[in-house]
């Protein structure tokens, strides 16, 4: 994956989706995108309540939850990381 435009702060014209949590990204809501190319061109995602999990999941030792295969982090190590350190902030938003 090689990334075009690095990671910044948008306000969504329109509804989107979190890459990490699947969590709707309402019109009008900041959140952080990168365009990013692997197979094509996309922009991937991340709103605010999964911004201090992402940094928590990255500073991990050794990457333990970085997929190698898909040479990143995926959604599933995120939810993997948050099903191991912060089961119930996951079943909070899983219940919303």
């Amino acid at each position: 994956m090689d990334c075009l435009m690095q990671p910044h702060r948008v306000k969504a014209r329109k509804p989107h989706v979190c890459d990490w949590c699947g969590k709707r990204i309402e019109v009008g809501e900041w959140h952080i995108a990168s365009t990013n190319v692997s197979d094509g061109i996309y922009t991937w995602r991340e709103c605010d309540r999964c911004k201090p999990y992402v940094s928590e999941m990255m500073g991990e030792p050794d990457e333990f939850y970085f997929d190698s295969i898909a040479d990143g982090y995926t959604s599933e190590s995120f939810t993997e990381f948050m099903r191991d350190e912060h089961p119930d902030v996951l079943d909070d938003w899983r219940a919303k």
